[in-house]
C-alpha cells in the first residue's frame, strides 16, 4: 500500500509541477509538494517527459521517442543501440536544504523484448557522494529474459544529507532490433 501511495505521489508531483514542452532551469531550488499526507521536496527538474535534456547528461546511443503503453502517449527517451546509452542527471543537495535523509528516484519503464536476451537491458544506478567518497545507494536492472514490463514505475530509495552529490545513472543497451528499452517520468525526491 505504501508503495502505490509513493508510486501515486511521485506521479501526481510531475503533473502539477511539469507542464509539457516546458523550459528547464537546472539551478532552481527543489519545489515542496503535498499529497495524500505525505511532503516531499522534488529536485527533478527536468523529468524527461519532452524532448529537452537540458539538465541531463544524454549519449548518442539514446533518441527521443514515445512510451505508448500507459493510459496516455508519453513523450520519453529509448535506448537504440548495441552500445551502452547513457542520461545522468547529478544534483548537488544544498546545505541549509530542507528535508528528512530518506530520498526515491522513480521513473516510468517500458521494456519490450520477444526475444527475450540478456543483452537487452536496462541498468539504473544512484551514486551519493558523501565527504569525498562515492557510495552506489540504489539500483534497479532488468534485462529481456525477465519478459516484457510495459508502464512499470520502478522506484528505488536511498539515503542522502546536506551537502551530498547524487549522481543517477540510466543506462542501456539493446542488440535485438525488435526489442524497446524506453524511459519517461524520472522523479528525483527528498521526503519532508
Amino acid at each position: 500500500m505504501r508503495n502505490s501511495v509513493v508510486t501515486i505521489s511521485l506521479l501526481v508531483g510531475l503533473s502539477f509541477a511539469f507542464p509539457m514542452f516546458a523550459t528547464y532551469n537546472c539551478s532552481d531550488p527543489p519545489s515542496y509538494h503535498y499529497f495524500w499526507g505525505e511532503g516531499w521536496y522534488d529536485y527533478t527538474i527536468n523529468p524527461l517527459i519532452d524532448s529537452d535534456t537540458s539538465c541531463w547528461y544524454k549519449n548518442s546511443f539514446v533518441s527521443a521517442t514515445t512510451l505508448t503503453s500507459c493510459s496516455s502517449t508519453q513523450a520519453g527517451w529509448e535506448f537504440t543501440s548495441t552500445t551502452l546509452g547513457s542520461l545522468q542527471r547529478t544534483v548537488t543537495v544544498g546545505a541549509s536544504d530542507a528535508g528528512s535523509s530518506n530520498w526515491r528516484f522513480g521513473f516510468e519503464l517500458d521494456f519490450t523484448d520477444p526475444n527475450l536476451s540478456a543483452s537487452n537491458y536496462l541498468n539504473v544506478l544512484v551514486v551519493v557522494t558523501h565527504n569525498g567518497v562515492n557510495s552506489t545507494v540504489a539500483s534497479y536492472y532488468r534485462d529481456g529474459t525477465a519478459g516484457n514490463s510495459n508502464c512499470a514505475h520502478p522506484l528505488l530509495s536511498f539515503s542522502a544529507v546536506n551537502g551530498d552529490t547524487i549522481k543517477v545513472y540510466i543506462n542501456g543497451s539493446r542488440v535485438s532490433n525488435n526489442a524497446h528499452i524506453k524511459v519517461a517520468r524520472a522523479a528525483l525526491e527528498r521526503v519532508e
